[in-house]
């Protein structure tokens, strides 16, 4: 359930052990109710935040679940504003409620592909990502390689130790000689998931961002 905001972005609780857990780091934090929570971190899954068109080409058997809830509720609106990422709320640099305001290295509302672990972070500008296709980095001193996925407009985070060419391959992605689907790269993937800048950057102040 929702307990409030941290750094303007959603905190979680569970009512068994009353801890505290911010969406982003997805780890146990101490809240009023519980001062000393077992540390843990929750098991996550990768969310893809596409359209429903994009969505159903790839998967057409989907199944949704009905919106007839009998809760007035209308899940035609983005309760944001306009879906269009240009315009409303997604554009303008004014948040809803306070965050961090000492990074003004990007427009708090840019979405990054972002990506951690227990040595640090990483991000990707979406939209660079969606230039380029192949970008490459590094996740503390891990050199990452970040592959875009232009079926769902997405991208995913992948270790890259030994340094391997990764390049575009018209929508796939090459390793080496080898053709692959942007999603089951040889390498090992890191949980990566969209988060506007000013979510990311108040959680991660030290991210690396390459762009």
């Amino acid at each position: 359930m929702s307990r409030g905001l941290i750094n303007a972005n959603l905190v979680m609780y569970d009512r068994t052990t009353e801890t505290w857990w911010p969406q982003i780091l997805a780890t146990s934090i101490p809240g009023p109710w519980n001062e000393s929570p077992e540390i843990r971190s929750l098991q996550e899954f990768r969310l893809i935040w596409t359209t429903w068109e994009r969505w159903r080409g790839q998967n057409p058997d989907t199944q949704v679940l009905s919106t007839d809830t009998g809760h007035a509720s209308n899940y035609g609106r983005d309760p944001y504003g306009s879906y269009n990422p240009r315009g409303g709320y997604y554009e303008n640099e004014s948040l809803l409620f306070p965050g961090r305001t000492d990074d003004g290295r990007f427009h708090p509302k840019r979405v990054m592909m972002g990506a951690r672990t227990a040595d640090g972070a990483v991000a990707f500008p979406k939209e660079a990502l969606r230039d380029q296709q192949v970008m490459t980095g590094k996740l503390d001193d891990t050199p990452v390689v970040a592959v875009a996925d232009n079926r769902y407009d997405t991208g995913y985070v992948y270790r890259n130790p030994g340094e391997q060419t990764v390049g575009d391959a018209g929508g796939a992605i090459a390793v080496g000689d080898e053709i692959y689907a942007p999603d089951a790269l040889p390498l090992e993937r890191i949980h990566t998931f969209d988060a506007m800048w000013f979510a990311w950057g108040g959680y991660y102040p030290e991210t690396n961002v390459y762009e």
